[in-house]
């Protein structure tokens, strides 16, 4: 009994060693920042580019035109909830149709960027320089000129001008396609499908 005692002191030693060594482990575990060695915001902007890219044929700095030209929705049509311009009253149409006038200019650009191969924007993130951290502020400017496009289709429709009609609903179709491209990620390819179905 007497032999066994000195081995259970260093049992209990080695245990004792253990149970700091596991508790410090736990606390630099804890503490520890992570060290990033892929640059995957850099990544993706590599993989997302066009191939032989050109920054003449990039539609990015018409659609920028487009939308800082862009005049928002007048606050009496924002919350009409109509499907075509003669459900408006007299009033409300005569102010939706100065509205999409308003317009052209940005209808414009819009036009002109689709009429490029391809859209890229170097992505920028908000947070750690990774892909979580992108925000896609365009993406609701993308929305609110395509509706407005429709809107003016469906005036041009009412008055009997049909090509251009049809033409603004080729170039919100066109929008779309920029937008789902398969190097995109999914958040800019759902609203590319968005924008290439809505009627």
């Amino acid at each position: 009994m007497k032999a066994l005692r000195p081995s259970i002191k260093w049992v209990f030693a080695a245990l004792g060693i253990l149970l700091v060594l596991f508790i410090l482990k736990i606390v630099l575990l804890l503490t520890a920042k992570p060290k990033i060695t892929v640059d995957y915001l850099a990544e993706y902007n590599r993989t997302s580019r066009p191939q032989n890219y050109d920054p003449n044929e990039n539609a990015a700095p018409y659609y920028q035109k487009a939308f800082d030209s862009f005049v928002d929705k007048p606050r009496e049509l924002r919350r009409l909830y109509t499907n075509w311009p003669t459900d408006f009253n007299e009033t409300d149409q005569k102010t939706l149709r100065h509205w999409v006038a308003s317009n052209e200019q940005a209808f414009e650009h819009f036009r002109e960027a689709c009429r490029k191969p391809y859209y890229w924007l170097e992505r920028k993130s908000e947070k750690y320089n990774s892909i979580a951290g992108i925000t896609f502020s365009e993406l609701n400017q993308f929305r609110e000129l395509t509706r407005a496009m429709f809107w003016d289709a469906k005036v041009k429709a009412i008055q009997g001008q049909f090509q251009p009609a049809f033409e603004n609903i080729l170039t919100c179709y066109s929008a779309g396609r920029h937008k789902c491209q398969p190097n995109l990620l999914l958040t800019e390819q759902h609203n590319g499908l968005v924008l290439k179905k809505r009627p």
